[in-house]
């Protein structure tokens, strides 16, 4: 009994080594791997911003050269800092020109439609379609 206990041991060892081989290069892997505002997963923050935000939608609109968005605006943070604000009011659109922001402002303006904010630039595209149709189809009657 003591040799196949000893064998069966041996075994599981042998078998281990592999396992805790492969736990290692995996946790090494994890310390040299990208931050994770890197990989373009992280977290982000959609909210209502207020009169105690107003500091870092100035910082914000002075980093995109542009105005302060007038009226309700909602935020998106990433790591805690502001990078992108949207008007509901009037759908202008600021953000952080030195981080990466595209999904962030993209999500705003979905929330913002959600919430029933007017899209910036509809009246020009609709006057540009009605162009179009009396093009194609001449002038309505």
């Amino acid at each position: 009994m003591s040799n196949l206990s000893l064998l069966i041991s041996q075994s599981d060892q042998a078998s281990s080594a592999p396992e805790e081989r492969r736990r290692l290069e995996h946790a090494r892997a994890m310390r040299t791997s990208p931050a994770p505002s890197a990989t373009g997963l992280e977290p982000i923050a959609v909210r209502v911003l207020g009169s105690a935000d107003a500091d870092a939608v100035e910082r914000l609109a002075g980093l995109d050269s542009a105005t302060v968005p007038a009226g309700h605006v909602l935020g998106a943070e990433l790591d805690g800092r502001l990078v992108a604000a949207i008007s509901l009011d009037a759908g202008e659109v600021i953000s952080d020109p030195f981080r990466p922001s595209r999904s962030a402002v993209e999500l705003l303006q979905l929330r913002a439609r959600q919430l029933g904010a007017p899209r910036r630039g509809l009246p020009r595209m609709r006057r540009r379609a009605s162009v179009l149709f009396e093009r194609r189809h001449g002038q309505p009657s």
